[in-house]
């Protein structure tokens, strides 16, 4: 009895090897088909086909076209969300101006070398594909990489002086915060949805402006622009860092005075 489990667990542990390495080569022949043909045109049968396997067999490691469109939205998610957390763990204890430059930096970097993954989770929505909650709360962990940069050390005090236009009663009627449905149970997303409205709406601004830029490089929209992307968004993040400093200093004096 005593030999049996070790070698039942070898077993297991094989098993799920081959099937994880399988899972891996399906994944990557997608997202090759996905670089030359784009997310409308993704099909199992070809997929299946790059692999070495039948469809039926296929269908023994994804159920679905919409399962492995999700393994490769959630796949992205987390590669964009690690490099985005690593640029943030990087940097710390670093001027502040350099940390902001690096987390966006690091984020239209990972934008431009994969470009078809980015627009996958960022690009037009696949007709008929309705993406599950899991894959919300995947790219709350990017959005936490950076509030780790912007706000990370910023006291209660600090984030309370951030001020922004008043908002009607109704405009905040849909708004739980940390309870907001849209958090998806993501401890990262009750985090930031906990900020004051003034903090929270300016650093979805932040963001807003990062991503934008981002977007309009990679469709070829940006132009002929001195410095390029790159030098688009260092100026943004110089600008956006002098705009914080600034709402630091003027809230931790308003709400100390």
């Amino acid at each position: 009895m005593s030999g049996e489990s070790p070698g039942l667990t070898l077993t297991g542990s094989v098993r799920e090897r081959r099937f994880a390495d399988t899972l891996a080569e399906i994944k990557s022949a997608a997202l090759a088909q996905l670089a030359t043909s784009g997310a409308t045109k993704l099909a199992l049968r070809a997929v299946a086909r790059d692999v070495g396997m039948t469809v039926q067999s296929l269908y023994h490691y994804v159920d679905s076209y919409d399962a492995l469109v999700t393994l490769l939205v959630l796949d992205s998610h987390e590669a964009l969300a690690d490099e985005i957390q690593r640029s943030a763990r990087s940097t710390e204890g670093q001027p502040y101006a350099d940390r902001v430059i690096a987390v966006t930096g690091a984020y239209r970097e990972w934008a431009m070398r994969f470009p078809h993954q980015f627009l996958l989770i960022y690009g037009t929505p696949i007709p008929g594909y309705e993406a599950p909650e899991s894959t919300r709360s995947a790219g709350w962990r990017q959005a936490a990489g950076f509030w780790e940069v912007v706000y990370g050390d910023w006291s209660a005090t600090e984030l309370a002086g951030v001020t922004a236009a008043p908002l009607a009663a109704a405009d905040l009627a849909d708004f739980a915060g940390p309870d907001d449905p849209a958090a998806g149970g993501s401890p990262e997303a009750a985090r930031l949805l906990a900020l004051p409205h003034g903090a929270l709406r300016y650093f979805i601004e932040l963001r807003a402006t990062m991503h934008g830029l981002v977007m309009l490089e990679l469709l070829h929209h940006l132009g002929p622009v001195p410095g390029g992307g790159a030098g688009l968004m260092r100026d943004f993040s110089l600008r956006a860092t002098a705009e914080l400093d600034r709402l630091r200093r003027s809230g931790s004096a308003r709400v100390n005075r």
